[in-house]
């Protein structure tokens, strides 16, 4: 029953923004679990570290999304079936299931875990805090907390700490990151759309067999630059939903770990030299405006989350795990001569 509550809760938010801003549910679930990570983080900052008050705004998002997609069933169900009952429900669920199956009953098992990505989470569970809490156990604290935000909030769904519940958290935000691809599938293309979210999710074990099953955040890195260079090609309005799942997802990127910072720059340059292009092919002066605005945005995003991590770090008194300042291209060149740090 808990597991079904915490799939009706992401599906309940991303059906009212689907409603809401007439996009198919496969676009919304993963910008409704960026957005709760992102609530969750700006909660914990104003609250001084704090992190139960954004568990309890987020509750409350849930619970008025909910009721907001009871009343639109009602007076909108044209709109509910358009953009909620699609193939992508019935592939997030298919994955859903499967990934909370092989992560049941799961323990820590490999170093960082103990001493990092696991025991984030075990002590924001505890002291429902960031992980630099004055008495905490972890040895990193200056690390940047989104992933750990996230498993930690579904383990306050799930009323109880598990290990298990980490793992799961983490592959749902992956399958959720992968969603967009069947967006233009209908029903009768439901087997393409599974496989082509099951093959996505697939691909990196290429590189890395046991992602799935391990709490690194290196690969989930990877999968969200793939997912705002998707969202940056493919996506086919440029309206308010666009503009807000970017830099949603970019601030997000940059709150993963200090290196996806760079990665958020990278996918911010490469969606906005796009852009540039096209617009300078129309030759309209409003569109070449319109993209560095947008372009202004994106850095904003990215700087806000970057710079707001750094700035509670220093109130608080805790070190940072990777200051960027270091990242120099004499730095960049000693990477390549195998002389540069590990991060």
């Amino acid at each position: 029953m808990h597991t079904l509550f915490v799939f009706l809760f992401i599906i309940s938010i991303s059906s009212a923004l689907g409603i809401c801003f007439r996009r198919r549910i496969e676009e919304t679930i993963p910008v409704s679990i960026l957005g709760l990570i992102l609530m969750l983080y700006i909660f914990g900052l104003v609250c001084g570290g704090s992190l139960l008050p954004g568990v309890y705004v987020c509750l409350a998002c849930g619970g008025i999304s909910f009721l907001y997609v009871g009343k639109s069933i009602i007076t909108d169900r044209d709109r509910v079936k358009e953009n909620c009952l699609v193939p992508g429900l019935l592939v997030y669920f298919v994955l859903f299931a499967w990934l909370w199956y092989i992560n049941r009953n799961r323990l820590f098992s490999s170093w960082d875990e103990f001493s990092h990505w696991g025991l984030v989470v075990k002590n924001m569970d505890f002291f429902d805090w960031f992980g630099n809490h004055p008495e905490s156990t972890v040895n990193f604290r200056g690390y940047p907390p989104a992933t750990a935000l996230w498993q930690h909030f579904i383990g306050k769904l799930y009323g109880v700490f598990s290990e298990g519940h980490v793992y799961q958290a983490t592959g749902w935000l992956i399958a959720a990151l992968c969603m967009p691809i069947a967006s233009k599938m209908k029903w009768k293309n439901t087997f393409r759309a599974i496989f082509s979210v099951s093959f996505l999710i697939a691909v990196p074990m290429i590189f890395n067999a046991s992602y799935l099953i391990l709490l690194y955040v290196d690969v989930i890195l990877g999968i969200m630059l793939g997912y705002l260079l998707y969202c940056g090609f493919f996506s086919e309005k440029k309206d308010v939903f666009y503009y807000v799942n970017i830099s949603v997802a970019l601030c997000v990127l940059a709150l993963t770990k200090a290196s996806g910072v760079f990665l958020a720059l990278v996918a911010a340059a490469v969606i906005g030299g796009y852009e540039l292009v096209k617009a300078a092919k129309g030759r309209q002066k409003g569109d070449i405006k319109r993209v560095l605005i947008m372009l202004a945005g994106f850095l904003a995003a990215i700087l806000i989350g970057k710079f707001s991590w750094s700035i509670y770090l220093k109130l608080t008194e805790t070190s940072e795990a990777w200051n960027t300042s270091s990242m120099t291209f004499s730095n960049i060149f000693n990477l390549f001569l195998g002389k540069g740090e590990e991060y």
